[in-house]
């Protein structure tokens, strides 16, 4: 948790940095500690009922953390010239069009579920062929 926040604040920073009015930012992170609080839970919960390591744990939050800052380093950092876009002599490359995709964010947070999901699978069907 402590490292998803460290990527908020990250994230926050970049926004008030970016950003042509200081007002965004405080609903900003309010949405952004409100998202992190709920998968810290959501994922606390998934790690807890498959009975996973604190080893695997601390690697999935570490990389949903770098890959939360990653994505919102680059949409802030990445100069597009939207006018030229919009009129059509120029395209969104396939890695600017999944920064500035409205699923980027959620993709980031949904990965590390399926992850657990996906160990907690494979755990199952070792035990299967070994119990058989």
């Amino acid at each position: 948790m402590l490292f998803l926040s460290f990527s908020t604040l990250i994230a926050i920073g970049l926004v008030i940095h970016f950003s042509v009015d200081r007002v965004f930012w405080p609903i900003a992170l309010m949405v952004h500690l409100s998202i992190n609080l709920i998968f810290s839970f959501v994922f606390a919960a998934l790690q807890t009922y498959f009975k996973h390591t604190v080893w695997q744990s601390v690697v999935l939050i570490n990389i949903t953390a770098v890959l939360l800052t990653a994505l919102h380093a680059m949409f802030y950092l990445q100069t597009i010239d939207w006018n030229a876009v919009s009129e059509g002599p120029q395209q969104l490359s396939l890695l600017q069009q999944v920064i500035h995709s409205d699923m980027a964010l959620w993709i980031v947070y949904v990965l590390p579920l399926l992850v657990v999901m996906l160990i907690a699978a494979i755990k199952k069907y070792r035990y299967s062929l070994t119990k058989n």
